[in-house]
């Protein structure tokens, strides 16, 4: 499974690792993650999008998007742009 999760600060960084371990123990199986995030989600695993070539990253139509906040109405658009069509987030 692919995930992609976008954290902006510390509380948000850990609540991402959580979930990720969280799915981890649902799916019995190590995750794909991509993103932007902190010390606990890249011991979790986390591939940073901005140190990935662009034709090395995996294909937004093959990820999840989960965000540790509700985006405005400007990044939501921005992340459909992107391509994402799966799209979750949910509050510390």
């Amino acid at each position: 499974m692919k995930i992609v999760v976008i954290t902006g600060e510390e509380s948000g960084d850990h609540l991402g690792a959580s979930l990720l371990i969280a799915l981890e123990k649902i799916y019995d199986q190590k995750l794909d993650v991509y993103g932007i995030g902190g010390r606990a989600l890249e011991e979790r695993g986390l591939k940073k999008f901005y140190d990935i070539k662009s034709n090395k990253r995996a294909s937004t139509k093959d990820c999840i998007f989960v965000s540790t906040h509700e985006p405005c109405s400007l990044c939501l658009s921005a992340i459909a742009w992107a391509g994402f069509d799966n799209f979750y987030f949910f509050f510390p």
